[in-house]
């Protein structure tokens, strides 16, 4: 197809549970998901190093932005917030490792990925990028600040692992 170039959209979770991460820190992915877009980001710089295809593989931590009502985005934590706001449910967060503190997440918002793929579709740079703002918030402060927001009390749960998240504990 006569490909001479590739952005790739990556995954913080390369990184595993640190949400705060350069380029140059360690990979320790803690899910089949962070090890399958670690081993893509492999495959694309072995290949464009032996086809001559430029690359940029960009690290994207956690997106925001309005989307369309499905499943998935059921799951995350903003649009889960905001129905149990208006439902009233409580809220169940996931902890970290260390099993005590709630996840800290650094949010992006979907319009800048977009921005930043606009800039190197012309230039790509053979270099991996990170996403992100640099700043994290837990999902306890985020789930506080928005139901303070919105003048309503929250009721807040906290579970060690999402049942469907497979994970590579067993690799340890």
């Amino acid at each position: 197809f006569n490909v001479k170039k590739i952005l790739y959209s990556s995954s913080c979770a390369c990184y595993g549970n640190n949400q705060n991460s350069k380029e140059w820190d360690e990979l320790k992915p803690e899910s089949i998901y962070g090890l399958s877009k670690l081993g893509s980001e492999e495959f694309i710089k072995f290949y464009g190093r032996n086809h001559n295809i430029m690359f940029n593989i960009f690290r994207v931590f956690n997106t925001i932005g309005r989307s369309v009502d499905s499943e998935f985005n059921n799951r995350r934590l903003i649009p889960t917030l905001l129905n149990n706001i208006v439902s009233g449910a409580e809220i169940n967060l996931f902890v970290q490792s260390n099993k005590k503190d709630a996840c800290v997440r650094d949010y992006i918002h979907l319009g800048f990925v977009c921005e930043v793929f606009s800039k190197f579709i012309e230039k790509p740079t053979n270099k991996i990028i990170n996403i992100g703002s640099g700043k994290g918030i837990s999902g306890k402060d985020m789930a506080e600040k928005m139901f303070k927001l919105f003048g309503r009390n929250v009721n807040i749960k906290y579970s060690e692992k999402r049942s469907r998240e497979l994970d590579l504990d067993y690799l340890k």
